[in-house]
């Protein structure tokens, strides 16, 4: 049998090299997308749809004086690329109140980095509210929403014939291009990573309360529950803490696996003897 010359050993190394590095997605996540983005819900919605947790849907936290601020820690374990050249982190969740003053978001870490400014860019970006309630005989409008009572709407709760007070869900996604980061996620072989998330006040619920937990707001745009003003407020209360439903998280990773254009040093040799031989082979003939 004719054993291949070395320049067809030079060009097999050449055509090597040329072969373009393919591109690489790598996702993991926690629970599943339950909800429409931008959608209002019952609490009760939320907790039959339930979960993974942290991303189970119950309550974390609470938008009160008492119950403290939502705050999560969760992981990823996955099979990373040799090079990532990009991050996207998506999350879902309701009751974040993000419309309320400053912002709701008191941090967000992934393996050590804070990434906590592209993601609160991301909540002011798309606010979240809270919707009062209505019942069959009032309609009204609040923050460029209808609220038509009834089977229907958003709000509607069959259970006592009337809307209730529902909160916002969204879907938020974040694209992160911390170079330090890219490298840290980067490598071979399984990996963990960890994140952890803190909501702040303020929140937003139907009623506030002073520093003495004394009642001194009621989210009343409709005039139905007849506290007499000046505790009725045609805006959600603002509450100390701030809690949020946590449905699911994704993160997905793009980078590629193998060379990135710096051959290794067999292959730089097979390639200096393959072009050797092509120039003896032109030489002699």
């Amino acid at each position: 049998m004719k054993r291949p010359g070395l320049w067809t050993l030079g060009l097999f190394a050449l055509i090597i090299l040329a072969l373009p590095v393919m591109a690489s997605t790598v996702t993991a996540s926690i629970g599943t997308q339950n909800f429409t983005n931008n959608s209002f819900h019952l609490d009760n919605d939320y907790a039959a749809a339930g979960g993974v947790g942290p991303f189970d849907n119950s309550m974390c936290g609470g938008d009160d004086d008492v119950s403290g601020n939502c705050s999560a820690n969760w992981s990823f374990t996955y099979t990373t690329l040799q090079t990532v050249t990009g991050v996207s982190f998506k999350i879902g969740l309701s009751s974040l109140d993000s419309i309320m003053a400053g912002n709701q978001l008191g941090s967000f870490v992934i393996d050590g980095f804070d990434e906590t400014a592209a993601l609160n860019a991301a909540f002011e970006a798309n606010q979240s509210i809270l919707r009062p309630q209505t019942d069959a005989t009032h309609t009204g409008v609040y923050a460029g929403f209808n609220l038509g009572g009834g089977p229907g709407t958003d709000c509607y709760s069959a259970g006592d014939g009337q809307n209730d007070f529902c909160s916002e869900y969204n879907v938020y996604t974040v694209n992160l291009t911390d170079a330090a980061l890219l490298a840290a996620l980067s490598g071979s072989g399984s990996q963990t990573i960890n994140l952890s998330l803190a909501l702040q006040g303020p929140g937003a619920g139907a009623f506030g309360f002073d520093a003495g937990q004394n009642l001194n707001c009621v989210f009343d745009p409709f005039d139905q529950i007849g506290v007499g003003a000046p505790l009725q407020s045609n805006d959600p209360c603002p509450t100390t803490f701030n809690g949020a439903r946590l449905d699911f998280s994704q993160l997905t990773l793009t980078g590629s696996n193998g060379s990135t254009g710096v051959p290794e040093p067999g292959t730089v040799t097979l390639l200096v003897v393959g072009l050797a031989g092509v120039v003896v082979r032109k030489f002699r003939g």
